[in-house]
């Protein structure tokens, strides 16, 4: 963003405890951060390094400014998907909804967008060019940036980069909690004022209240819930007994493909399958179907041929198919089929076969 020429420094002022003032020492430039807008960026960044992955982030920050007067008093995060690796790298996508991120952010937050921030796991305190041409392409003229690096304590350093201005970086510590005194609790929020009834109720009576005599079941009564007692215990007594059924579950091994291909390769036409896989390896029978046009050609492999998985043809059309039927002991029989349909073009300079290059068929 420049060569920095003026020096400024970061200061307290003794009459907004609340605030943290950058400002240059020629009084040209001031910026002022409210501590609950640093927290809040502390958290987010300390978070995001400490969680899965370290990731770094950004967010616009939006207050009120009069010429080089900022005070922040808000910020709202950027989107980056991470796409580019942990850093705040904007992916292509990122970059074309920045613009209308911000644009709806002005018009619609009532604040000036007066800059933004970027969090560094690992680079410094420096911006990159990537981030300086990020800078100079969506924030306005005279923005200002910000890199925070957090750490695993959860404390941020903070540097400030402004056109022409440079300062020393400023520690953000965690706001301390109210300390309690030993025992005491948290206060709980107040219950909220109840409206007194119209009329009070009459004073119960203080003395002892009267016993209500006991009542006396009928005997068909207490002989019916005896039986019922009986006949719940037992069936506990016969399911804790009762052994559990337990379904046997077999294991089934994946179906292996065959995975028959048709086609030109280096000049040959070839026909290729998986010859190890179990369908070929169990099969009593192999046998290559052809269909080249009008004319059908059948090949019955042997069982070295089956499980080389490859075989050779001079095609005579410009349209193959090719079926591999394999046939089991017990009769059962499978096959797998695929087609080659021949591109334009001469087909003497896609398919070069004499007639000693081709196999001879097993039997």
């Amino acid at each position: 963003m420049g060569a920095f020429q003026a020096a400024a420094a970061v200061v307290t002022p003794a009459d907004a405890p609340g605030m943290i003032v950058w400002q240059a020492s020629d009084g040209r430039a001031r910026i002022e951060f409210t501590r609950a807008v640093l927290e809040r960026v502390r958290f987010e960044c300390s978070r995001a390094m400490n969680g899965l992955g370290s990731t770094g982030i950004g967010g616009v920050l939006l207050g009120s400014r009069a010429g080089n007067s900022f005070r922040v008093l808000d910020w709202k995060p950027i989107a980056c998907d991470h796409s580019r690796g942990p850093a705040f790298l904007l992916s292509a996508r990122d970059a074309a909804g920045l613009a209308a991120f911000l644009e709806g952010m002005e018009a619609h937050s009532g604040q000036a967008i007066l800059g933004w921030f970027v969090s560094h796991t690992r680079q410094g305190l420096a911006l990159t060019p990537e981030e300086e041409q990020l800078h100079s392409r969506y924030f306005p003229s005279g923005s200002f940036a910000i890199v925070v690096t957090p750490d695993r304590l959860g404390n941020m350093l903070c540097a400030v980069h402004l056109q022409g201005f440079a300062a020393p970086a400023f520690d953000v510590v965690p706001l301390p909690g109210k300390a309690r005194e030993p025992g005491q609790r948290r206060a709980r929020k107040s219950a909220p004022d109840r409206p007194a009834p119209a009329a009070a109720a009459p004073a119960a009576p203080t003395g002892p209240a009267p016993r209500r005599p006991a009542r006396r079941w009928p005997l068909w009564v207490a002989a019916s819930l005896a039986a019922v007692g009986l006949g719940v215990a037992a069936v506990v007594a016969y399911t804790r007994r009762a052994p559990e059924k337990t379904a046997a579950v077999q294991a089934v091994a994946p179906i292996q493909m065959l995975s028959l291909h048709a086609g030109p390769r280096d000049g040959r036409f070839v026909i290729s399958w998986n010859g190890e896989a179990d369908a070929i390896l169990y099969a009593s029978r192999v046998t290559v179907i052809i269909r080249d046009g009008d004319k059908t050609v059948r090949r019955n492999l042997s069982r070295r041929d089956a499980r080389s998985g490859i075989q050779f043809y001079h095609p005579e059309s410009g349209r193959i198919d090719v079926t591999l039927l394999l046939k089991a002991g017990n009769g059962q029989e499978f096959q797998e089929s695929t087609r080659y349909s021949r591109p334009a073009g001469p087909a003497a300079e896609l398919l070069r076969v004499t007639p000693d290059m081709l196999p001879p068929a097993g039997n």
